[in-house]
């Protein structure tokens, strides 16, 4: 198991050098630089002195060199060149919290839903609790979640008055903006539920389970249950670092001053600094969460065996 473990972390890195490697070369290869953009009014002079500070008047390579040298060496992500003085390390400190906790909300609650609707539409096919669950999943699927959230706001906030409509603070004006965000994943982990389950109500075992006169209970939770949920636990890996990258309209919608605008505003303003600083941090949490999936497999299905071979 260490010996997988350290292979993946390994593997984890090269990807992670990858993807940090290409996204610096492919911002960098747009013409013209946002300081050339924000000092287009200076005098020539001052403009030099300008790109000079920020290093934009050395070639490529060099900057690529200086940039991994303050990396690893110095643990620096640079300061925004949107926003002067405000270090990239600072902002992802102070508001990836807000879009990790709107995106843990959602991810919680569409994967509990998701998988209680999955076992019972599964366990009801054919019949109206089936076609429910499915409708709702067509549903969750092929709407966005801003119109989601548009409803919400406008029933359960403006029509109702039971929620704040916008803003950030109590749990409160967390409800909306989660529960938006959870519509899409509800509806995957349910078709996905489902779907597993049927095919395992199908096995041989079940059958061998029941005539032995197992209890129902302890033929879902032993039996169709740990069966059905390795492949949601696929698609949840992956869903961990979305649930910083997949808020972003959301935050606008509900003014929630999460990480999503300022990864907005950074690409819209060309913000080197700030656009390398978002990538590395939401790329090494989907690296890490792949790793921790691969783990989990050994641990929920224990026919899986993890070797150094």
């Amino acid at each position: 198991m260490i010996t997988f473990i350290l292979k993946r972390i390994g593997y984890g890195i090269l990807t992670l050098f990858i993807v940090i490697s290409i996204t610096f070369i492919l911002i960098r290869l747009i013409p013209g630089n946002p300081i050339e953009r924000m000092t287009e009014e200076l005098p020539e002079q001052t403009r030099l002195q300008v790109q000079e500070q920020y290093g934009f008047n050395e070639p490529l390579r060099v900057q690529y060199k200086n940039f991994w040298r303050d990396l690893i060496f110095e643990q620096d992500l640079g300061e925004s060149l949107t926003y002067r003085g405000r270090k990239v390390s600072d902002t992802i400190a102070n508001y990836a919290p807000i879009s990790g906790r709107l995106g843990a909300q959602a991810l919680l609650f569409g994967v509990s839903f998701g998988v209680l609707f999955g076992l019972f539409a599964a366990f009801f096919r054919g019949k109206v609790p089936d076609y429910g669950v499915m409708f709702l999943s067509i549903l969750g699927i092929s709407v966005p979640s801003f119109v989601f959230a548009a409803l919400l706001q406008y029933f359960l906030a403006i029509q109702w008055g039971l929620l704040p409509i916008t803003g950030w603070g109590t749990l409160q004006h967390t409800f909306l903006p989660s529960l938006a965000l959870a519509m899409g994943p509800l509806a995957k982990y349910a078709r996905y539920m489902r779907a597993n389950c049927l095919d395992v109500l199908n096995q041989d075992y079940i059958l061998t389970a029941q005539a032995k006169g197992a209890s129902q209970f302890r033929i879902i939770r032993k039996h169709i249950f740990r069966n059905s949920i390795l492949p949601i636990v696929t698609l949840l890996g992956p869903q961990v670092a979305m649930i910083f990258s997949g808020s972003f309209v959301i935050e606008r919608i509900f003014s929630i001053p999460g990480l999503g605008s300022y990864f907005v505003s950074s690409v819209t303003d060309r913000d080197y600094t700030m656009i390398m600083g978002q990538t590395i941090f939401i790329a090494s949490l989907y690296i890490m969460s792949l790793v921790v999936v691969d783990i989990l497999y050994a641990l929920i299905d224990p026919r899986i065996k993890i070797s150094g071979s």
